[in-house]
């Protein structure tokens, strides 16, 4: 079976890929370690100026796989970063789970809870995703849709895989 790692490999070759300009965006990266810290955003304006436009920041567990990844937008009007969401990342022997959470400003924390996706490997290299939505009424995930993946293959993965 495939299990599916994002790694610090996977968002470093991310990063040597993306430093070009893609429709008026353009992209630095922070690196220590090995590892990418940070990837900065810039919007070029009507006159030609980058502005910044938003800031992603990772972090890893120990064995270098991506457990977060938050967003920030740059507030032009106060100089300063606001963040906006986190991706968690959770590993399990043969699923992925990815949590969506956004800023509480009430909370100053990742804590309005928005979606879920897990990707479990099966039999043959297949694998079944599912999302999920937060019901904030009955508090916990309700699932909106799911499907099976054939024949998962290392050729087209940008990230590590282990077996």
């Amino acid at each position: 079976m495939i299990l599916l790692e994002i790694t610090a490999a996977a968002i470093l070759a991310l990063a040597n890929n993306t430093n070009a300009n893609e429709n008026g965006f353009y992209y630095s990266f922070s690196h220590a370690n090995g590892v990418v810290e940070s990837q900065t955003v810039y919007k070029q304006d009507e006159n030609g100026m980058l502005k910044q436009h938003l800031m992603y920041q990772f972090g890893y567990d120990d064995n270098n796989r991506l457990v977060t990844k938050q967003t920030y937008d740059w507030d032009g009007r106060n100089d300063a970063w606001t963040p906006r969401s986190e991706l968690r990342y959770c590993y399990a022997d043969s699923c992925c789970t990815l949590e969506l959470a956004y800023w509480s400003k009430k909370d100053k924390s990742y804590t309005d809870i928005s979606q879920k996706y897990e990707y479990s490997t099966t039999f043959d290299n297949n694998m079944t995703v599912a999302m999920y939505e937060w019901d904030r009424s009955g508090k916990e995930y309700k699932l909106t849709d799911k499907y099976d993946v054939m024949n998962v293959s290392d050729d087209y993965l940008l990230a590590e895989t282990i077996g």
